[in-house]
């Protein structure tokens, strides 16, 4: 008999928990003259605390404003984000332009005018594969500057070199120096990109002797404040474009198969893993596709809980989310997460002129 009473209880307590509807907190409100500009979102993947970013363009004037949670963090005709910390405007990563002059703002620091600023990053903690973004962890304060005409690149440490080339993207030095996060360990090319020099120890470089000079060149490098050094090249080979991956450690140099990645926290090779599917958000991602000369929603992703017992499904063509057996909500995310410190599924929607973060705890 007892027994019998307890499973009825936990049948009920399953069923009424099943059956409740996820609370809905409005992030925020869009101003009479002000829109949501290119669905560009981002939620801080926790369910409790309500951090939150977002773009908005003025109806009246064009200009576009940064806003973290809640409050303008700049207004510019031309922003771009490159980089989001939702607890502190200070660790953002943002370009704006001021008339015919460009700033840059790193972790606080504000630099420039410039003419113009080449900063190539992906704005997210992880690649599309999954693998760790080198860029911003170990490039953060890197990027390339036009001034007076000159293109220049202001190094991780602050120094600045005198490039070539057509444009602020594609500069490039004769002899490229890089320089560690912490200043502590530099490195340098010459001969053409065939001889690597780290703290004063020279490694030739493996790139093949039928390799047309004027093809060779750096897709990515970094130096570690170990003084790791992981460089990509790209050349022509002589019968096809080739993009050898390599590893400077340990005064050994070691390429990366396929298949492999590096790992800069414990500066070792690893495999990829099947867990390194990236559809999940992260950062400054909203899953927005341009298509057809508009932004659509482009997101498909499942959730799981810790138990794998309950998830989450959302996609762009349907707008709603379905929890288990459940339809949910009355638009497509543009942000979806699983907190598992408060046990819940999380997703951010934009309804009419409102910014909207639904909780549905498990």
């Amino acid at each position: 008999m007892k027994h019998t009473i307890l499973s009825c209880l936990i049948a009920l307590t399953s069923l009424l928990a099943y059956g409740q509807k996820p609370t809905r907190t409005v992030l925020y409100s869009c101003g009479p003259n002000e829109d949501f500009f290119q669905h560009e979102f981002f939620s801080n993947m926790k369910t409790s605390g309500h951090r939150f970013a977002c773009m908005t363009k003025n109806r009246n004037n064009s200009k576009l404003t940064f806003i973290l949670n809640g409050e303008p963090v700049v207004t510019s005709e031309d922003l771009t984000v490159y980089w989001i910390d939702v607890e502190s405007k200070d660790n953002c990563i943002y370009t704006y332009s001021d008339g015919n002059e460009e700033y840059i703002v790193i972790d606080g620091h504000k630099l420039g005018p410039y003419e113009n600023i080449g900063y190539k990053r992906n704005a997210s903690e992880f690649n599309s594969d999954g693998t760790p973004n080198l860029e911003m962890a170990l490039n953060r304060n890197l990027f390339t500057f036009k001034r007076m005409g000159k293109i220049f690149r202001h190094d991780n440490d602050g120094a600045i070199y005198e490039c070539r080339g057509d444009g602020v993207w594609d500069a490039r030095e004769e002899d490229p120096v890089y320089t560690s996060p912490n200043g502590q360990h530099q490195a340098r090319f010459s001969r053409g990109y065939r001889l690597l020099t780290i703290d004063g120890v020279p490694y030739v470089m493996p790139i093949d002797l039928d390799a047309d000079p004027k093809t060779i060149g750096l897709r990515n490098f970094y130096i570690t404040d170990d003084g790791v050094c992981i460089v990509r090249f790209e050349y022509n080979n002589g019968t096809k474009w080739v993009y050898p991956y390599i590893v400077i450690q340990n005064q050994t140099v070691e390429q990366i198969k396929e298949g492999e990645y590096f790992d800069a926290l414990t500066n070792t090779i690893r495999m990829k893993g099947r867990h390194m599917d990236a559809w999940e958000p992260h950062q400054f991602e909203s899953m927005r596709q341009w298509k057809d000369g508009d932004w659509t929603n482009g997101i498909d992703i499942t959730l799981k809980d810790t138990s794998n017992r309950h998830f989450l499904t959302a996609n762009g063509n349907y707008d709603y989310v379905m929890i288990d057996d459940k339809k949910f909500g009355k638009s497509a995310p543009i942000n979806a997460f699983y907190d598992p410190l408060a046990n819940a599924f999380g997703w951010v929607a934009i309804e009419g002129r409102n910014l909207v973060l639904y909780t549905y705890k498990l």
